[in-house]
Parts: structure tokens; C-alpha cells; sequence
């Protein structure tokens, strides 16, 4: 028969083997958990930051191109405004032109804007383009120098065109042309600038 002790010491010495065995199990199991666990979070991270990063990236693209969107619309109904403005404006100064016209100052300003191009375009011999209704100043403008008158359809506001005899030279002192010139003016003075970078 086998001795107890003996026995028990064997058993003893598995049991204390398997024990030491267990712990090293458990605490290779503890860090290969650990280890996944880490693993994971890390994973769980890099995953996450690349959603939040991508997520801001395409929030940017997104407010980006609606602010865009607004600049382009703004600029949109300030170019509308600004025309509207624009509009009234000169629709208000034609109607003083056309006040102007009809007072007596009109033939004055006639007179002394048919001498101003004379002078400049030199010479003595002139065709004068007018307005169909101005015709009656053209007794008032006659005797400066040989003068030729024409009616002009293309003026419509009023004041007068001088033309050299050969052709080549002409000043336009046309209210058309006085205010067309302002559009220019007005645009630069008006305050309502359009940039044409928008974004």
C-alpha cells in the first residue's frame, strides 16, 4: 500500500503546480484581455477620430458652400437693390432733363453748347444734329456759321451733335450722352460695390 503522506505530498505538489499554472493562465489571460482590451480602444479611437474628422471635414465643405451660397445670393440682391437705385435715380433725373427742356433755359444751353463744339472741332462749315422737337431753335441757332441741321432719332433727351464738314470730326453735347456718362460715375460713388470674388 502507498504511503498517505507520500500521497498527499504528490497531490499536494500537483495541486500547488496547478495552482501556479492557474495563476499563470489567468494572468496571461488577464493581460491577452488587457491587451484586446487596448487593442479595441485604441481601434475604437482611431476609428472615432477619423468619423469626427471626416464629419468636420464635410460640416466645413457643407458651411463652406452654404456661406457661398449666401455671398452669391447677397451679391445677387445687391446688384437687384442696386439697379432698382440706379434706376429710380436716373428715371428722376430724365424727368428733370425733360423739365429742363422745356424752360426757357433750354435754348441758351442750346446756343452755347453748338459755340463749345464749334470751337473744338474748328472750322467754319457744320451739320448739327437734333431732336425732332427741337427744330424750332433752329432760327435761335442759325448765323454762328454755315450750319447744316439734321433731325437725329437717336437723341432723346435733348441738346445737340456737331460734325465737321468732311465727316470725320464730331463732339456730341447730347443730354444721351451727359447722361450716359454718369452710369460710370455712379457706380464707382454709389457705395454699392459687387466684388467679383465671391466665396
Amino acid at each position: 500500500m502507498p504511503d498517505n503522506t507520500n500521497i498527499q505530498s504528490f497531490l499536494d505538489m500537483i495541486t500547488a503546480d496547478a495552482r501556479e499554472l492557474c495563476e499563470d493562465i489567468k494572468k496571461d489571460t488577464g493581460r491577452f484581455v488587457e491587451k484586446q482590451i487596448n487593442d479595441a480602444e485604441k481601434q475604437a479611437l482611431e476609428e472615432s477620430y477619423n468619423l469626427i474628422k471626416s464629419e468636420v471635414i464635410r460640416f466645413r465643405a457643407d458651411a463652406g458652400a452654404a456661406l457661398t451660397k449666401k455671398r452669391i445670393e447677397a451679391a445677387k440682391q445687391l446688384l437687384i437693390n442696386r439697379n432698382i437705385i440706379k434706376d429710380n435715380v436716373f428715371n428722376k433725373v430724365r424727368e428733370k432733363l425733360n423739365d429742363f427742356t422745356a424752360s426757357d433755359s433750354y435754348q441758351d444751353f442750346l446756343k452755347k453748347s453748338l459755340e463749345n463744339c464749334c470751337q473744338k472741332i474748328g472750322g467754319n462749315k457744320f451739320t448739327v444734329s437734333i431732336r425732332e422737337c427741337d427744330k424750332q431753335y433752329i432760327r435761335t441757332l442759325s448765323g454762328v456759321s454755315e450750319l447744316e441741321f439734321k433731325v437725329d432719332s437717336t437723341i432723346k433727351l435733348g441738346g445737340i451733335k456737331v460734325t465737321d464738314a468732311d465727316g470725320k470730326l464730331t463732339a456730341d453735347d447730347t443730354l444721351d450722352t451727359r447722361l450716359e456718362n454718369q452710369y460710370e460715375w455712379f457706380y464707382k460713388n454709389s457705395g454699392l460695390v459687387i466684388h467679383k470674388t465671391i466665396g
